[in-house]
């Protein structure tokens, strides 16, 4: 999860997250470097998605 308007190219969270099983990467808009305290409504809402999508998800064998 990452602002539009952070430093940190999107690319680069893309490719971590490309990395990890059931990563997602989310962009919160109006936000910078700390989504959570620009936009926590729209974090907060994000991350209850989250939540709801991996309890569709199968457990990946470690």
């Amino acid at each position: 999860m990452l602002g539009a308007e952070s430093p940190i190219p999107t690319a680069n969270a893309m490719h971590a997250a490309s990395t990890m099983p059931n990563a997602e990467v989310t962009v919160i808009p109006r936000a910078g470097h700390l989504p959570l305290y620009e936009q926590p409504g729209c974090v907060a809402a994000a991350l209850s998605q989250f939540s709801q999508r991996l309890d569709r998800v199968p457990e990946v064998a470690g």
